[in-house]
C-alpha cells in the first residue's frame, strides 16, 4: 500500500510472481490506481488461473519449467554417478531463457 501513495509512485512494477501482481492489482483498486492507465504490472510465471483471469490479464514471464526440470534432473545424476561434486551444484548459476507473454496489464507511461 505505501508503494501506491501519492507522490512517488511508481509507474511500473515487476513483481516476484503472478499471485504476488495479484495482490498489487486489488491494493491498486483499494486506492484508485488504475492498471495499465497509471501502474504497468508484469509478473513472473505465467499461473493461467491468475494471469489470464485478472482485469486487465496480467503480462508476465512465463517459465520453462521443462527446461529447469531437465537441468535439474541432469545435474543431480552427474551427482549420483559422481560425475560432479554434489556441493558445487548450489553455487552454479544457470541462465534459462523465458517467454514474455504480453497481455493488458502494461502501457507507456504518462
Amino acid at each position: 500500500m505505501r508503494l501506491l501513495q501519492p507522490g512517488d509512485r511508481p509507474t511500473a512494477v515487476f513483481c516476484f510472481n503472478d499471485l504476488m501482481a495479484m495482490g498489487l492489482y486489488r491494493a491498486a483498486g483499494k486506492v484508485g490506481v488504475r492498471i495499465p492507465d497509471e501502474l504497468s504490472v508484469v509478473g513472473l510465471g505465467d499461473q493461467e488461473l491468475i494471469a489470464e483471469n485478472l482485469d486487465p490479464a496480467l503480462t508476465t514471464v512465463q517459465l520453462p519449467h521443462y527446461a529447469m526440470g531437465a537441468w535439474a534432473t541432469d545435474h543431480l545424476i552427474d551427482a549420483i554417478e559422481g560425475k560432479t561434486d554434489p556441493g558445487a551444484l548450489a553455487a552454479q548459476p544457470a541462465v534459462l531463457e523465458g517467454t514474455l507473454v504480453v497481455r493488458e496489464s502494461v502501457a507507456p507511461p504518462r
